[in-house]
């Protein structure tokens, strides 16, 4: 069996995941801005979604020509996760623990996502802190974090 990469399935996947309040995007979907009028909390691929990779030939498969050998490759697939605006409404501590309790509800459910020859190896975010959006005129300041999801594919399984 020749299976190929395919970084858009992950994407899609993670794109389907579905908790209560939290708007998730595809690729296709990054939204060119995010304002103060935006649906949050909201999880999307950064324009540079797709990350370092690197494959290799698995042990039990040295021998033989590349396109028969069974390979893994292992990419980091970045995102970005804004819960709210900064500053808007009262109480930063009860946004804060939140968007703390949304992110570790993301975490969880991309740890399930269930992919043919594909899992998720690591979930790693920044600090949960102040964003400022760059790609608005009014450089808005949102409460989220930067995630990258790095992922192991099998090619040739």
């Amino acid at each position: 069996m020749t299976t190929s990469l395919n970084s858009t399935a992950f994407t899609a996947a993670v794109a389907a995941l579905s908790i209560t309040g939290i708007t998730f995007y595809d690729t296709t979907g990054i939204p060119d801005a995010i304002t103060y009028r935006s649906t949050l909390p909201a999880f999307f691929p950064l324009e540079e979604w797709l990350g370092a990779g690197k494959g290799s030939p698995t042990a039990d498969s040295t021998f033989g020509p590349a396109a028969s050998r069974s390979w893994q490759a292992e990419r980091v697939f970045h995102y970005l996760y804004i819960h709210s605006v900064a500053g808007e409404g009262r109480g930063l501590r009860k946004k804060y623990q939140a968007a703390a309790q949304n992110l570790e509800a993301i975490w969880a459910a991309v740890l399930q996502i269930n992919l043919a020859n594909t899992e998720v190896m690591n979930f790693t975010h920044t600090r949960l802190g102040s964003l400022t959006e760059t790609r608005n005129p009014s450089s808005s300041q949102f409460i989220g974090c930067f995630v990258d999801i790095d992922v192991r594919e099998w090619i040739n399984p």
